[in-house]
């Protein structure tokens, strides 16, 4: 808040007076001089140095000036309006010992002559400032200067320290006190300072009792004209009064017809909409039902030995023809043309070759990047903001042809910010300078001779208006969205420092994912020529450096580091000197995948190395290696060695976790998802690299994209777990793997294969869940289905290294199997909303939510429109039943009607959870804690359910939610909290307080951290 102010801050146990505060302040202070500000004075700009100034060059020890005195004791008072009086007073020794004239904060002391009096005297409550004056005048000369340089605010008389004692009779101690300390230095004139106050005093009083006589006098004159007035007055008020009566009547009598008008347009709109929402909702069931059919086909289809052909087909055809090559393109034409001649003949074949080879044989993937280079060079406007937030700083030399289409790029793909272009051309002798004449609302630079790209870069920073800078080749074309996905990294850290984007070849391929330093200084492009879409490539890391072709910096942190080191001149390793500089003082080089650049490296200084600006490359590497040895040598690796780790900038601080999973987590559809969303963000803030590997390997979006902008690594594709382990497995030291189907998969090849610990988190008692489902259904099948899973469930706690379960009566349940296993009980995370919890009578209707591939969620609906409903209908007919989430089955869907509303998925259930009155979770089987209640919870939102329900979640029925079984118990409890507002707002209260106590991040972030520290993964505190 303070800027740059230097604040010495001190915060003092309990208050123990201003005497002895000004005391610490004296001791504390660094200073030569000394002034004294209350908290609601205020100093002009000008009061120290016009104060300072003096004392410097003249012999006076204590000097003051003038100040105004605001009196505002009503804040509704304009500025304009408030009284105003100059505090200015020549030096009098007499005088100050009568009254204390100069206010404290108008003086300056040097503190030596403060300490010389020691100080405050702490005896003092008020008038410790006045004592210290009268000690100082015994000893030194004041000198007035008459200049106002401060405004004393009087604000207060009740709360003001000074006011309020003045006005409630305390100062009269205090002066008595004063004069008793100094009397011995009271003299003749002071006794005549004394009489002259005091018939000062009488004067005014005298002035005021007649001033205040004389509006007596007005004040009974106007209350004789108005009493004559006042029978008149209230006949007329009485009429008035009268004719607005009879007007409200009729306005009443018309609001009532019209109400009556609305309420049966009102009731016939209801009825249609019920029908269309019911409609609706069965189409939606159908769609979903048809959508969660084609998923289980495709789980099937990915499951089976055809599929796994299918994958070793797309190896190999990787292997053999890898993307972006000659023999790729010549491949994929060749099985187009197949298909070509075998559905639509021969003839038509080559009719449509002769109108598709020329569009098709060049890079496809260059012509949908548009990455080729217009020769049409034209007259372009790009816009023009006053404060630009990012100004982007091109160096030219010659190339205009370039310089134009990177510019139109700019133009065409940055949409979301205010920026400026500034242009630093290098003496370009090429037709550069006719090229930027005909572009509007950029800044040119033009120097005399060419003083290659890091001066150019360096003198376009200093003429920059943006709080951030863009350093831009001219041989670039930048993408959509490119310099907002920069800025979202910059600005979502403090400690960010360069954010750079993934650099790609006209042809489409990788140029640059981040850059690797080596230990000789040598530096990789990470992932060259490579496909950019693979996993490895697109998600946010730290890195060692980012290519100058393209990088984001705050201004103040370019100007912090000094800018581009000129030792580097004219070209080469400026961007990795920079970044290792800013690595320095704590801050990070991020690479951002999302935003994409086009560079067509080598137009601008080629390619050879022993010649022209490529050949510093080589010579600067050296100045580089020398002037960074000490981190090159203490934090990074042999040339070559470990790529793996080395694209991570800090691999050498942070652990690494495998997490495992079915796929990845669809947040907004399960709970179970919600709770493995909110884990990896725990686990990243607890400074874990993380790889995810989805059981399905498939890149579900947007699901994968938050994953990714998290800083996770998530794997897809055709990728092998075996393979993958074989390679990498040796770098990780924790895997995480979720739900027993998926655990049983992979726990053998990685204890088998890699020293990692192994964590097995169950989500909740599979076993326990279907054991409980075949007791209600008496399905003995399903029973002896469950008792397996019990025993897969049992076998893989016993030989994974720590359990994680979710209710403490799952815990018990675990170790009262097996006693030597590691159980943590680590809480279920929501997030909690930002949201304002309603008032009871803001709220109606009855919600449910659920996932409802889970099959107690379908169970619960069921039995509660069946069983409980109808009763709850009875006592209170108009109240609706809302049923959300994701794959709503057709038996749900068909019970839509007027008042059940079967509404399956909603993207934001913020409003519902605002909205209803109550939420049911009539749960008859399950395991685990319950995500729906825990959400529910966390909007204050009371609910209503079963022991099953309440299982895990310490709920005690009547405070923080109420708990039924039989369903008349259950249907009583909901009409009886639906009726009483009391009740409501205090299992409201209690249940939010209980949600932030027991299921925070915060509770998870200590217990999941003290679980890795005792399972020695990381160091405990």
């Amino acid at each position: 808040m303070l800027g740059d102010i230097p604040l010495n801050y001190i915060r003092l146990e309990k208050n123990t007076g201003r005497a002895h505060a000004g005391n610490v302040g004296i001791e504390n202070a660094k200073g030569d001089y000394i002034g004294f500000l209350d908290d609601d004075d205020e100093y002009y700009p000008e009061h120290v140095a016009t104060l300072t100034e003096f004392l410097l060059e003249n012999s006076n020890k204590i000097t003051y000036a003038d100040c105004k005195i605001l009196h505002s004791y009503d804040d509704n008072v304009s500025e304009g309006n408030k009284k105003t009086i100059i505090y200015s007073n020549d030096f009098s020794v007499d005088e100050l010992l009568v009254k204390n004239f100069i206010p404290f904060m108008c003086l300056l002391f040097p503190k030596a002559v403060l300490k010389e009096i020691h100080g405050l005297d702490e005896t003092f409550d008020l008038y410790e400032d006045w004592d210290v004056l009268i000690r100082l005048s015994a000893r030194y000369q004041f000198h007035h200067i008459r200049k106002v340089t401060a405004i004393y605010n009087l604000w207060s008389r009740d709360s003001q320290i000074t006011e309020k004692a003045k006005y409630s009779g305390q100062t009269d101690e205090a002066f008595s006190k004063i004069f008793y300390k100094h009397r011995d230095k009271i003299s003749h004139k002071t006794i005549q300072f004394l009489v002259r106050e005091r018939e000062s005093l009488k004067e005014n009083l005298s002035e005021k009792d007649t001033i205040i006589a004389n509006k007596n006098k007005i004040i009974s004159e106007k209350e004789a004209v108005i009493s004559g007035k006042e029978p008149e007055i209230r006949r007329m008020i009485t009429e008035k009064e009268a004719e607005i009566a009879a007007k409200e009547t009729e306005i009443r009598r018309i609001v009532a017809e019209k109400e009556a008008e609305i309420a049966v347009k009102e009731t016939e709109i209801r009825r249609i909409v019920a029908e269309k929402e019911a409609e609706i909702a069965v189409k939606e069931t159908e769609i979903r039902r048809i959508v969660a059919e084609r998923d289980f086909i495709l789980s099937e289809i990915y499951d089976s030995f055809g599929w796994q052909l299918i994958s070793r087909y797309r190896q190999l055809k990787v292997k053999f023809f890898p993307q972006g090559s000659r023999q790729r393109r010549f491949y994929d034409l060749m099985f187009k043309s197949i298909y070509v001649i075998r559905s639509e003949g021969l003839r038509r074949f080559f009719r449509r070759a002769k109108a598709k080879l020329p569009s098709e044989l060049p890079e496809i993937r260059a012509s949908k990047l548009k990455s080729t280079i217009s020769t049409d060079i034209k007259a372009l406007s790009l816009p023009r903001y006053e404060n630009p937030e990012v100004s982007i700083i091109i160096p030219v030399f010659n190339k205009a042809m370039y310089t134009f289409n990177c510019l139109e790029s700019i133009l065409e793909n940055t949409k979301e910010t205010s920026y400026e272009v500034i242009i630093v051309n290098n003496a370009s002798t090429d037709n550069t300078d006719n090229v930027l004449k005909n572009i509007q609302n950029i800044v040119v630079i033009k120097n005399d001779e060419n003083l290659g790209f890091i001066p150019a870069c360096n003198a376009g920073a200093i003429v920059a208006k943006g709080e951030y800078l863009v350093f831009l080749n001219n041989d670039t074309k930048v993408t959509s969205g490119w310099l907002r996905q920069l800025l979202e990294v910059a600005k979502n850290s403090s400690t960010v420092g360069i954010v750079g984007p993934k650099l790609l070849y006209p042809d489409g391929r990788l140029q640059e994912a981040g850059g690797i330093v080596w230990a000789d200084g040598t530096a990789w492009n990470y992932g060259i020529y490579d496909d950019p879409g693979k996993y490895e490539y697109n998600y946010l890391r730290e890195v060692d450096y980012c290519s100058g072709a393209c990088m984001l910096i705050r201004k103040s942190l370019f100007k912090k580091a000094g800018g581009f080191d000129d030792r580097y001149s004219p070209a080469y390793y400026e961007d990795t000197d920079l970044a290792f500089t800013l690595r320095k003082k704590g801050y990070k080089t991020i690479y951002q995948p999302c935003a994409e650049v086009i560079h067509f490296e080598g137009v601008t200084a080629g390619t050879d190395v022993t010649k022209g600006m490529k050949m510093y490359q080589e010579i600067n590497r050296e100045k580089f290696k020398e002037k960074q040895k000490d981190i090159l040598t203490n934090e990074h690796l042999h040339p070559g060695k470990d790529v793996f780790l080395a694209k991570h900038r800090d691999h050498k601080i942070r652990k690494r976790m495998l997490f495992i999973d079915h796929y990845v987590p669809t947040y907004d559809k399960d709970a179970g998802s919600v709770r493995t969303y909110e884990y990896l963000k725990i686990f990243v803030s607890m400074g874990f690299h993380i790889t995810f590997w989805p059981d399905n390997l498939t890149k579900m979006e947007p699901y994968t994209y938050k994953l990714q902008q998290m800083g996770v690594e998530v794997i897809y594709g055709n990728e092998k777990f075996e393979d993958y382990l074989n390679t990498y497995g040796k770098y990780f030291d924790i895997a995480f793997l979720s739900r027993p189907h998926i655990a049983i998969k992979y726990i053998h090849a990685i204890k088998a294969k890699t020293h990692m610990k192994v964590i097995y988190d169950c989500h909740d008692l599979t076993y326990l869940r279907e054991m409980r489902r075949a007791e209600i259904e008496s399905n003995k099948t399903a029973m002896e289905a469950a008792l397996k899973s019990k025993k897969d469930e049992l076998y893989l706690s016993s030989i994974s290294d720590a359990v994680v379960v979710l209710s403490s009566f799952e815990r018990d349940l675990l170790l009262k199997e097996n006693p030597n296993i590691k159980v943590y009980l680590i809480p279920l995370v929501y997030p909690l909303p930002n949201l304002k919890i309603k008032q009871y009578y803001e709220t109606k209707g009855l919600l449910y939510i659920g996932g409802f591939v889970h099959p107690p969620n379908e169970d619960a609906v069921l039995w509660f429109v069946r069983e409980i409903l109808p009763l709850i209908h009875k006592e209170l007919p108009d109240v609706d039943f809302n049923i959300l989430g994701s794959y709503l089955p057709k038996s749900i869907a068909k019970l839509s009607s007027a008042r059940i509303k079967g509404i399956g998925y909603v993207e934001d259930v913020s409003l519902f959870f605002q909205n209803s009155r109550i939420f049911v979770a009539p749960l008859r089987f399950g395991a685990g804690a319950k995500g729906k209640i825990i959400q529910s919870m966390s909007y204050g939102l009371p609910v209503v359910t079963t022991t099953i329900g309440a299982e895990g979640l310490d709920l005690k029925d009547g405070f923080d939610a109420l708990i039924a079984d039989e369903p008349s118990d259950f249907a009583n409890k909901v009409v009886e909290l639906y009726r009483s507002g009391d009740r409501w707002k205090k299992i409201s209260d209690n249940s939010a307080e209980s949600m932030k106590n027991n299921f925070s991040a915060e509770i998870a972030h200590e217990k999941l951290q003290k679980m890795f520290a005792e399972l020695g993964i990381i160091a405990g505190e």
